[in-house]
């Protein structure tokens, strides 16, 4: 299992409105029903909810997919990523 959550960020940079784990890091990455949304781990139940409440409520997952490009690349863009890193490392 992936615990930072790469894909995640792949498919909210790429306009996909995303339903994810609310366990490990992926938390820390989407904000439920505002980038994305989040389902108890393992809850195979409550994931087919979620996919079902995007294919009911299409303008709600519009606005979703929309505010996660911004996030995907106001926040983990790979530029900003490596300006971070730069930061930590004091190499600016």
């Amino acid at each position: 299992a992936e615990t930072f959550g790469r894909v995640i960020i792949e498919a909210m940079a790429s306009g996909v409105a995303v339903v994810a784990s609310s366990g490990g890091g992926v938390a820390s990455i989407v904000e439920h029903q505002i980038d994305g949304l989040l389902v108890k781990p393992l809850d195979a139940d409550e994931m087919a909810n979620a996919v079902r409440w995007y294919y009911d409520y299409p303008e709600k997952r519009k606005r979703i997919a929309q505010t996660a490009i911004l996030v995907a690349n106001n926040q983990y863009h790979h530029e900003k990523v490596d300006q971070k890193l730069y930061g930590v490392l004091g190499l600016n």
